[in-house]
């Protein structure tokens, strides 16, 4: 109306049964009356049914494509100090590994070790105390043998020396008594009667206050006194010496008997009797 296109009026629904135009896309066309060209009308239209359209199968549902999900965003780290701890350690072992290798290399060669078996410990010898020295032996007493007496006046040529008497003649006084003979009886064998041998100065008389005996001996003679041993020790000038020993006899024994029962390695038959001048 009023030259403007009228308004196309709402669709009318297509009689039941009428073939749907348009093709099979399901959609209905309406075209308005001749009745309403060009004019104002009221026109009283049923409200429409409701149209229901043909099943039509459903379209395949369009397969959903994977949409990646978007990166989630990582919260920021925070700044750690192990790295450089680590690092430090790393460092701190290899430098001590490099030095221990160091040292291992500039070490010698290890000697041999073989342990030798320790020897067991000798014992200390003990020390023995050393044996006293055995007391030397007595030299054997030798058998005197008969000295040369050219004149064959009882003297012997050395006694002669000693009395100064003459070993060529036997009465060196020539008073008829053998030189001999003299000295037994102790005169003088070179002096006249009454003169003795202690005259001649050539002996001296051994007497001492504990020994009950007196001894004449030759003044080149030396003696000793040992009161405890009760002995009396000669030594002449050549180093000969002549041991005198006296002992104590009970009155009940003989002479014979104390002998055989104090001297060692006696026999009666190596005793021989004598009588000194004085009748002993």
């Amino acid at each position: 109306m009023f030259g403007k296109k009228a308004e196309a009026p709402n669709p009318v629904p297509a009689p039941s049964g009428a073939p749907a135009s348009g093709g099979d896309f399901g959609v209905v066309i309406h075209v308005m009356p001749k009745d309403f060209y060009g004019k104002a009308a009221t026109l009283n239209v049923d409200p429409p049914k409701p149209v229901t359209p043909p099943v039509a199968a459903p379209a395949p549902a369009p397969l959903a494509s994977a949409v990646p999900k978007p990166p989630v965003a990582a919260p920021p780290l925070k700044k750690s100090h192990t790295p450089i701890v680590l690092a430090v350690v790393g460092l701190l072992v290899l430098a001590a590994l490099g030095g221990m290798a160091y040292v291992f290399l500039r070490q010698p060669a290890p000697a041999d070790t073989t342990v030798e078996p320790t020897p067991e410990p000798e014992p200390e010898p003990t020390s023995e105390p050393e044996p006293e020295p055995e007391p030397e032996p007595e030299p054997e007493p030798v058998e005197p043998e008969p000295a040369n007496d050219a004149d064959s006046d009882g003297l012997t040529d050395v006694e002669e020396l000693l009395y100064r008497t003459d070993f060529r003649d036997p009465d060196s006084d020539q008073d008829t008594f053998l030189d001999g003979n003299e000295v037994f009886h102790r005169y003088d064998p070179i002096g006249l009667a009454p003169s003795t041998l202690l005259d001649t100065g050539a002996v001296k008389i051994f007497t001492d206050a504990s020994v009950a005996f007196s001894i004449y001996y030759p003044t080149s003679w030396r003696a000793s006194l040992n009161a405890t041993a009760s002995e009396v020790t000669f030594k002449t000038p050549s180093l000969a010496k002549m041991i005198v020993v006296w002992d104590e006899k009970a009155p009940e024994l003989s002479v014979e008997d104390w002998v055989l029962a104090n001297v060692e390695d006696v026999e009666l038959d190596d005793l021989h009797p004598s009588y000194t001048k004085e009748g002993y």
